[in-house]
């Protein structure tokens, strides 16, 4: 006779989802919204990649590999994104 169990659900890695947001609100708060051409401080420019390693971490303790894939490659890859389409839309 075969037991069946069900499967352990991981735990929900919210910390990570806000982690998430907050390395795409750095990087959106880095784009020239009012075109005035103002330099933004250095240190900004590592918000988002800081922020997609923090939930990185954060999924890393709860267990939730795959979110901590999603986290660090979000961080890590959202300057050139925002590089990439910014050039695209307002040309060099």
């Amino acid at each position: 006779m075969e037991s069946r169990v069900a499967p352990t659900r991981r735990p929900y890695p919210a910390s990570t989802l806000v982690m998430m947001g907050l390395a795409v609100v750095s990087g959106l708060s880095l784009l020239d919204w009012s075109g005035s051409g103002v330099a933004k401080p250095v240190w900004m420019f590592a918000l988002p990649i800081l922020c997609g390693i923090a939930g990185s971490l954060l999924a890393l303790r709860k267990g939730a590999f795959s979110w901590a894939t999603a986290s660090a490659v979000l961080g890590l890859s959202l300057l050139p994104i925002l590089i990439i389409c910014t050039t695209l839309i307002a040309g060099p």
